[in-house]
C-alpha cells in the first residue's frame, strides 16, 4: 500500500485560496476552429473504433440524447460524443491526443502540427449520468470528448463461484434484474438509473448493506484504462496499490471498464420490503424521529436511510424543509 509521508499542515489549503489563483488567456491551450476539430475526431478516430461504436457531432440528433444529464448544472458541452462498445475504443479515446500527432502531419500542417503541440483534449467518461461534482464545469468552455460507456452494459453472474461482473455502463436497475433472474443478491445503490461502477467505486450505500456491508467492499478486482490507454487488472494480488486506491476514489485513477464483486444467494425469494415516510423538516422533529428509530432498533436485514432536505429556493410553490425516511426490510 502506497504511504505519502506529507504533513497535514501541507495539504490544509484552504478554498479561499484555491479560487485567487488565475490563469491569463495566453497561458491557455489555443482551441482550434469546431469544424476543423469535428473533422479530426471523425477521421483520424472513427476508423480505429470496434464496428458497433460511433461518434456524435453537436449538429446529429443523437448528440442532445447522449448528452442529457440528470441535472443541467452538470452539462459540459462536449466537442463530440464517442459510443464506445469495448476497452479497446476506450483505450483509442484516451491515446487520441498523441494519435493526432502522427495523423495530423499528413492531413493539413500548417494546423495540425500547432495542434497536436499545443493542444491539450480533455475527456470525460460517463454511464448513468448522474455525477454532480462541481468540478465538471471546469469543461466548459474547452474542448473535450465524452466518452458514453452506456453501450457497455453486460453483467455475468456466476452464483457457485459467488461472483459477478458488471461492465462499465450498466445501470442499477440491469444489475438488481441479472440478479433476481440468477437467484442472487448483488449489493447496489438505491436508484435504478445511477451507473452501478460509479455507484460502487463511490461507496455504495443501498438496501442490501445490513445484510452484506457497503458496495464498495463487495469489489474483488476491476479492469482499469489508464491515462496512458494501457488496461491493468487490479485486484488484492495484482497492482494492490490501485485496487486500494480506487475502493474510494477509483475515479481519479483511469476509466474502471468493468468489477468483479461478490454475489450471494438469495433470501426469501427475493422479496424485499420499502416503505416512506416523510415529516416537517424541523429540528424538534428531527430529534423525535431520531428517537423513535433508536427505540425502534435496526436489526439484521433492517435498514434505514434518512435524509433531512432544506427548502427548495424562492419561486417554488412550496417552501418546506422536509425529513425523508426509507425503511425496508430484507428476507
Amino acid at each position: 500500500m502506497a504511504t505519502l509521508n506529507i504533513a497535514t499542515d501541507e495539504i490544509a489549503i484552504t478554498t479561499k485560496k484555491l479560487q485567487d489563483v488565475e490563469i491569463s488567456e495566453s497561458e491557455l491551450s489555443q482551441t482550434p476552429p469546431a469544424e476543423d476539430l469535428h473533422t479530426t475526431i471523425t477521421s483520424v478516430l472513427l476508423p480505429q473504433l470496434s464496428e458497433k461504436a460511433s461518434i456524435n457531432l453537436p449538429s446529429e440528433e443523437l448528440f442532445k440524447k447522449h448528452t442529457s444529464r440528470w441535472s443541467d448544472t452538470t452539462f459540459t458541452a462536449p466537442t463530440a460524443v464517442v459510443n464506445v462498445t469495448s476497452e479497446t475504443d476506450i483505450t483509442a479515446v484516451v491515446r487520441l491526443p498523441s494519435t493526432f500527432q502522427l495523423a495530423n502531419v499528413k492531413i493539413n500542417q500548417s494546423f495540425q502540427i500547432k495542434f497536436a503541440s499545443t493542444h491539450n483534449l480533455h475527456f470525460l467518461a460517463q454511464s448513468g449520468c448522474h455525477g454532480l461534482s462541481s468540478s465538471l464545469q471546469k469543461l466548459n468552455g474547452k474542448p473535450h470528448l465524452l466518452i458514453n460507456l452506456r453501450s457497455m452494459n453486460n453483467v455475468k453472474v456466476d452464483l457457485s463461484a459467488g461472483t459477478a461482473t458488471l461492465s462499465a455502463g450498466t445501470i442499477t436497475k440491469e444489475v438488481i434484474d441479472a440478479a433476481h433472474a440468477a437467484k442472487a443478491h448483488i449489493v447496489t445503490g438505491v436508484c435504478n438509473s445511477v451507473g452501478i461502477v460509479s455507484a460502487l467505486l463511490g461507496g455504495g450505500l443501498g438496501f442490501l448493506i445490513s445484510n452484506y456491508g457497503p458496495g464498495v467492499d463487495q469489489i474483488l478486482s476491476a479492469r482499469v484504462v489508464l491515462a496512458s490507454g494501457d488496461i491493468v487488472t487490479c485486484s488484492e494480488k495484482e497492482n494492490q496499490d490501485l485496487f486500494w486506491g480506487i475502493r474510494g476514489a477509483g475515479h481519479n485513477f483511469g476509466i474502471v471498464s468493468s468489477l468483479t464483486v461478490k454475489a450471494y444467494p438469495q433470501e426469501n425469494e427475493g422479496m424485499h420490503w420499502k416503505g416512506t415516510l416523510g415529516f416537517p423538516g424541523s429540528k424538534e422533529m428531527a430529534g423525535k424521529v431520531s428517537n423513535a428509530i433508536r427505540e425502534m432498533g435496526i436489526n439484521k436485514g433492517m435498514g434505514l436511510q434518512m435524509i433531512w432536505a432544506r427548502p427548495p429556493p424562492a419561486g417554488f410553490a412550496v417552501r418546506i424543509s422536509l425529513i425523508h425516511c426509507q425503511f425496508w426490510l430484507v428476507g
